[in-house]
């Protein structure tokens, strides 16, 4: 299981960036694994299949080597303005289209799964509920998958965080069923 997942996005050196990356335990080292997501204006284009070492130095500091010499640190707000909405995953993730499980609420969206590091664990996903925009980030643990929004300018007003186990993805054909908190239709 994950025991750390994220979502980043910016400007590194005059070229843009969007990615999604999950780290695991293998044995006593945190690896990394993320892929950029690509096809709307972004300019990187970047697969990282587990070569990312990820150390959590305390808890506000986790810093990130291998391919990347990075260090993120913990803060209340940050000067910065978002991208686009993303439209498409790329071709480093399984993409899905989200409507209503039921049919009875408007709105759509997209979710780009990754696909490296344990299959269907971590994903990005934005749209739009009641003509309200959101953008969020999910992942898998022990007992289940959970989901937080981000909240902030350029990503949407929604603001809500769902537990661990709150959410029960069920494969069917050509996507899943999203049932528990959210009644969603990935395909």
């Amino acid at each position: 299981m994950p025991r750390l997942a994220w979502y980043g996005e910016g400007n590194w050196g005059g070229a843009t960036y969007r990615h999604l990356g999950q780290a695991i335990y293998r044995g006593s080292n945190l690896v990394g694994f993320a892929s950029d997501i690509h096809g709307n204006g972004e300019n990187s284009n970047n697969n990282f299949p587990g070569n990312l070492r990820v150390e959590i130095l305390n808890s506000s500091t986790i810093r990130v080597t291998g391919p990347w010499n990075e260090e993120w640190k913990l803060v209340q707000a940050t000067n910065y303005d978002p991208l686009p909405r993303p439209r498409t995953c790329g071709g480093y993730f399984d993409q899905y289209k989200v409507s209503d499980l039921l049919e009875s609420r408007q709105g759509d969206g997209l979710r780009c799964v990754l696909r490296v590091g344990p299959k269907n664990t971590t994903w990005f996903g934005n749209g739009n509920w009641g003509g309200s925009t959101y953008s969020h980030i999910g992942t898998r643990a022990f007992n289940g998958h959970g989901a937080s929004d981000i909240c902030a300018a350029g990503f949407g007003p929604i603001c809500n965080t769902f537990g661990y186990g709150s959410l029960k993805l069920t494969p069917v054909g050509g996507g899943f069923n999203v049932t528990g908190a959210w009644s969603e239709k990935w395909r």
